[in-house]
């Protein structure tokens, strides 16, 4: 139960642009996902990430801008 967080990551991007969060419900997942991995190594976070969007057939571009705009969302998060 402990990796439960993992199961949340699809919900926080967009089905056609896989983009993280820009849709209110997205949004609303992607809070819910940032709540779930409170005590996880966030390095561990960053490539669960990276790897949902690698599977998705994502390139190194999208992801790399997806995961900024989680870094930025995260430092909004308290």
């Amino acid at each position: 139960m402990a990796d439960d967080w993992r199961r949340k990551i699809s919900g926080c991007f967009g089905d056609i642009d896989l983009k993280f969060a820009i849709h209110a419900l997205d949004r609303e997942r992607a809070m819910d996902l940032f709540r779930a991995v409170a005590g996880v190594d966030w390095r561990e976070v960053e490539d669960a990430l990276a790897e949902f969007m690698k599977r998705k057939g994502c390139g190194p571009e999208h992801i790399e801008e997806q995961l900024a705009r989680v870094r930025e969302m995260r430092s909004h998060f308290n």
